[in-house]
């Protein structure tokens, strides 16, 4: 993931601060802890609806076959 720039109007960014950080958390409490609703999204892995390729946290299209993964 390091070094590459995710631009997203919805996306809370890599370090929570493109646009608005979620709740109350800073850049670093995310970084270092997940706050609580992150968590579930970051253990359970994500996977391309096309080929299945696992897509990291962060990341929003397949690294793969290039389709677009949704966020939520």
């Amino acid at each position: 993931i390091c070094g590459i720039k995710i631009t997203s109007s919805k996306s809370p960014g890599l370090y929570g601060y493109d646009n608005q950080p979620r709740n109350q958390y800073t850049s670093i409490s995310t970084i270092t802890r997940p706050p609580e609703d992150f968590s579930e999204e970051l253990d359970i892995p994500r996977f391309c609806p096309l080929c299945g390729e696992k897509i990291v946290y962060g990341i929003f299209y397949c690294p793969k076959c290039g389709s677009k993964v949704k966020n939520n």
